[in-house]
Order: C-alpha cells, then structure tokens, then sequence
C-alpha cells in the first residue's frame, strides 16, 4: 500500500471502478500482467476502504453513546422533577420572593418560603444523584460495558493508530495499555498503569476513586471519547486508511522547500493569527447576513424544540437532463 501514496487517488479509484464494473469474463480477457496489476490495486483500495468504515463504525458508536446517555440522562432529570411532589412549586414561590424583595436577607425572605430542612434535602438528593456530567458518564459506562466493549480488544488489533504530533502520543500509549489490560483480563489497575496526564478533569472522579484505583471499562470509555476528537481532527491517523490517512500525505512532496510558493499559490497567509482573523470576519458576516433576510425568508425557520433548530425547506428538484431517458432505456434493456 505504501507505494500508492505517490499515485494520485484519482487514478487509483478510476482503476478500483473499473475493476467493480467488469465481469470474471472480462478480467480474464487482460494480458496476465494487467490483469493482477489491476486486481492488487482494487484489493489495497477495498483494503482502504474498509478500514474506513470500521473508523466510522467506531467513531459513530462513540458518538452515540453519548448523545443517547445525554438523552437518557436529561428526560430523566425532568421525570424527576415531575415527580418529586412540591419541587417545581417551591421553585417558583422561591424565584417570585426573590424578584419581589431583591434587597431582603435570606432569612427573611427565602426561609419564610422553604426552611432549611427542605432546602438541605433537595440538596442532598441533587448529591446522591451527582452531577449531570457524572451521570452521563455512568449511563454511558453501562452501555458500553454491557454491549459495546466486547468489540474494542479486535477493533484494537486490527487498527494500527499513528499521530505526527507528539502531544497526543499518551492516547496511543493508552490504546496500546488497554489492548494489554484487556488480554489479562484486568478489571482494576493503578493509577501509575497509566499514561500521566491522560485523564481529563471531568472524566477524572468517574475513572479514578478515592484510593487511586484506575477502573479500567471507564478508562477505555475516556480514551475512546478522546480519540474520537482527535481522530475527527486528524491529529490521530489509521495506517492503510484513506480518509483518515496519514495528513503529510496530502502534502506535495516538496511541500517544506517551496511552502511559501504553495501558500502563494492559494492566496493564504503564512501567519495563523491573521488567518484565523479572516475565518473569523468572514463567518461574522455571514452570522449577520443571515440574521438581517431570516425574518423575510420564508424558506427558513427556527425551531423551538426538536435536535435541529433551523430549518430549511428542500430546494425543488432541478430539471431531468436530456440523456438522462435515454441511458435508462439502455439500462432497462440490459
């Protein structure tokens, strides 16, 4: 695979298409040479491509548990409130007394409503139930531990994670660590078995507890989640894939003696800031260009529940083009 690095992708995905559009038949009508020329580029290109949907399949999985964990979590906090009898009232009452006499001592204002009793009990109920992060965390480790993870140690094995840039090497020492963890069956380790500084602040109290005990299903869910980011930000790259390939790659290969030609070439500046600046400049134009014609357009509307709050009405469809009768007749005739 490593010589069609060079080649351009193009080339190789026409070839692939050819090799998908002709029969056993056809093949076999190729000089020999060409015949497994053709057939070894079409293999390393499925090899590529599967190695892309189990990218996929991974980063969607992760993905999905934690918007289904965050759904999960949030419908349960409002069954709560919904249930526990008097919160929601007492809120209220709380917030009317409050605006009512913004000057008054708590004492004198807000105790007269909800004594300290009842106060420390919702307060203690919020804290046997943790924070919503926490609870997030725990209902995605129940997912995860249940169903998901019996896929990660050979999904581990047959992927082989690479990053250029030294800051996220830890993420691959821990891949390599839960492979390990994973072949000894370890439930538990400590915390000096894993990579320093690998454990993000909220993902710490669910990983790590009181006596410094790594629990190794929810560090495997910290990783993954980590990974995720880095991999959709190609900071982390799959040896064989092709769109989560090695980033260098789509450098020309004399990239780092003319770099200034190339930025040139494209019209872009060399220093960061500025380029973030002009990014910047041209989405805050765009954000007020679209908050000056959303209220005259009628093909666009905001939302006020639902995941998707803009919505678009579907463009018409554009006109059928003229051959396009005449290649399905063929089609249909074949």
């Amino acid at each position: 695979m490593e010589f069609l690095t060079s080649v351009e992708r193009g080339w190789v995905t026409r070839l692939a298409r050819q090799v998908e559009g002709e029969t056993a038949s056809e093949m076999r009508r190729h000089a020999p040479e060409r015949r497994l020329g053709l057939l070894a580029v079409y293999l390393m290109y499925r090899r590529s491509q599967l190695i892309d949907g189990l990218i996929d399949q991974l980063l969607e999985v992760v993905h999905r548990l934690g918007t289904r964990s965050r759904r999960k979590v949030i419908q349960g906090i409002a069954a709560d409130i919904g249930a526990v009898h008097g919160k929601e009232r007492l809120l209220v009452d709380i917030a009317t007394v409050a605006l009512e006499h913004p000057e008054g001592r708590i004492e004198d204002v807000i105790f007269p409503i909800a004594g300290a009793a009842k106060l420390r009990a919702v307060i203690d109920e919020h804290r046997a139930k943790g924070t919503l992060d926490a609870r997030i965390q725990q209902t995605m480790r129940n997912s995860y531990a249940s169903h998901y993870r019996r896929m990660l140690p050979p999904l581990l094995k047959a992927l082989r994670f690479c990053s250029n840039n030294a800051v996220w090497h830890p993420i691959l020492t821990a891949l390599d660590q839960i492979a390990r963890f994973a072949a000894s069956g370890r439930r538990v380790v400590t915390e000096d078995d894993i990579p320093s500084g690998i454990i993000p602040g909220k993902w710490r109290q669910a990983v790590i507890d009181e006596h410094g005990r790594v629990n190794v299903v929810s560090f495997e869910l910290c990783v993954l989640t980590q990974l995720r980011d880095r991999v959709r930000a190609k900071e982390i790259w799959i040896e064989g894939a092709d769109r989560y390939r090695n980033p260098d790659d789509d450098l020309p290969g004399d990239f780092s003696e003319r770099r200034d030609a190339y930025y040139a070439d494209l019209g872009l500046s060399r220093d960061a800031q500025s380029f973030v600046a002009g990014v910047k400049a041209e989405l805050e134009q765009e954000l007020h260009l679209l908050s000056a014609t959303l209220p005259d357009n009628d093909k666009v509307r905001l939302r006020w529940g639902g995941e998707n709050r803009i919505s678009i009405t579907p463009f018409a469809p554009v006109p059928e083009p003229p051959g396009l009768a005449a290649l399905k007749a063929e089609v249909a005739r074949a």
